[in-house]
């Protein structure tokens, strides 16, 4: 009764997958402890044992991770009831090109000025008033003047500080696929006050002091821009929102800025082969795939032919998102059949839909493809149904597919 995971994405080979069982301690919070660490191997892993109600995953090739999963349970794979083997798959999208953040956008990362903290009993404690970021070797450098305000030992201060970016590796945090990290910081006096002798006498001080007003919202002003850059460019790659995505690779140069090659895992279970399009692999458009489900919804559901089909469909699922990946002239291919299909049926009524001549050509050309490549099984099935297509020429589909009443 193994949990088994299998990645649709070539390069994963001999990468590790620590698997989480997330425990429940006090307060309702959750936990990842180790359950077990195994390699890919053509593309799956597997680990022995019980399938965990409540887990996550981790995929790393040294210290990059490539997938995580959030907190998820049964429900998000295919859970088999009388051998009680569990099987998850993903399918993982690279944007074709990487996010670049050029060195004047780096400098533009900046929280609002002036910003003003204030201490525990909510008098004022210190104010930024400038401020300056720039990408020197492989870090983020902030440059800034300020002033201490507290009456007693009040002045004015600079101070240096650094960041580097990190890919988080927190198996359980899937919403952000960066940090970014202190290195360092230096303060001094910028007169002659009481804060200088301060600063010289207690070094680290002004770091302690300044944290929540200087580090903490410049840390958070340049993650919010990078975590929108990343997103804009998973979107473009066809990535929808609140998709487990990742980071392969973060550079920082002062020439380039800050680069990130992203990497989205998206749970296979909730992916339908029709959803992917051609080029590299992207998720379709929102009103194909509306189109798509109304000829499902309001065609082939409460139909017996009609359910057939979609048994059909959903037991070799995994096996043509397979195929469609691994062979970009068929998923172009079916990218032609569906633009074909939604010129033929209409949205609103595709029960009125008639099949034409060209679209059913392409139609049997696709399927004779896809069984050239397909296991011995699926292939007997689509030979089995090309004969049928002929019968969607000229008739609406409403007539072949009518419901039981």
């Amino acid at each position: 009764m193994p949990m088994r995971f299998t990645f649709f994405f070539e390069d994963l080979d001999g990468a590790s997958v620590q698997l989480f069982e997330m425990v429940t301690i006090m307060n309702a919070n959750q936990i990842p402890i180790i359950a077990g660490t195994a390699t890919v191997t053509n593309g799956s892993v597997t680990f022995p044992g019980m399938p965990l109600p409540n887990f996550t995953i981790r995929l790393r090739d040294g210290d990059v991770p490539f997938v995580r999963s959030g907190v998820v349970d049964l429900s998000s794979g295919n859970l088999n009831a009388e051998t009680g083997d569990f099987v998850s798959a993903y399918f993982l999208i690279k944007p074709d090109n990487p996010v670049v953040i050029s060195p004047a956008e780096v400098s533009g990362m900046v929280p609002s000025l002036p910003l003003t903290s204030e201490d525990e009993d909510g008098n004022p404690e210190f104010r930024l008033d400038t401020l300056t970021l720039t990408v020197t070797g492989d870090t983020i450098t902030a440059v800034g003047t300020g002033q201490y305000l507290q009456v007693s030992i009040g002045g004015l201060v600079n101070f240096v500080y650094t960041f580097r970016l990190k890919p988080s590796l927190d198996p359980v945090n899937v919403g952000r696929i960066l940090r970014v990290e202190t290195v360092s910081g230096v303060v001094s006096s910028a007169d002659g006050s009481w804060i200088g002798f301060l600063i010289n006498l207690v070094g680290n001080f002004m770091l302690w002091i300044m944290r929540d007003a200087v580090v903490a919202n410049i840390e958070k002003s340049i993650q919010a821009d990078i975590d929108e850059a990343v997103q804009e460019n998973l979107a473009e790659a066809g990535v929808e929102a609140e998709v487990t995505v990742t980071a392969m690779q973060v550079t920082i140069d002062p020439i380039n800025g800050i680069l990130v090659r992203p990497l989205a895992a998206v749970n296979a279970s909730a992916v339908c082969p029709a959803g992917l399009t051609a080029g590299s692999v992207r998720l379709r458009p929102a009103d194909q795939m509306r189109a798509l489900a109304a000829m499902r919804d309001k065609v082939l559901r409460g139909s017996p032919r009609g359910e057939l089909y979609l048994r059909m469909f959903e037991q070799y699922k995994f096996e043509l998102l397979w195929i469609l990946i691994s062979h970009p002239s068929i998923l172009k291919q079916t990218d032609v059949i569906v633009a074909a299909g939604l010129r033929d049926f209409n949205a609103k009524y595709p029960e009125r839909g008639v099949m034409s001549e060209v679209t059913a050509r392409e139609a049997v050309r696709l399927m004779e493809n896809v069984a050239r490549v397909a296991s011995p099984e699926l292939a007997v099935l689509i030979q089995g149904l090309i004969p049928e297509v002929r019968e969607f020429v000229g008739t609406p589909v409403g007539k072949l597919f009518e419901r039981k009443r």
